[in-house]
């Protein structure tokens, strides 16, 4: 596995002189594992709507 990258790709100064461009000769990009990824986090539950206080009854007037 001499000259080799893990891609199995030639190593990247071979690859550069055979020919290849800077970023084929680097190998495909490298698969982001899932400890990579960040989490997925539960969106927070809707917030409930703000509690209006009841109108104050009006005094009634004395007939």
């Amino acid at each position: 596995m001499r000259g080799l990258t893990r891609a199995g790709r030639p190593a990247r100064k071979a690859a550069l002189r055979s020919g290849l461009s800077a970023p084929a000769a680097r190998g495909p990009p490298a698969s982001r594992t899932r400890a990579d990824r960040a989490p997925r986090r539960r969106p927070p539950p809707p917030a409930p709507p703000p509690r209006r206080r009841p109108p104050r009854p009006t005094p009634q007037r004395p007939l």
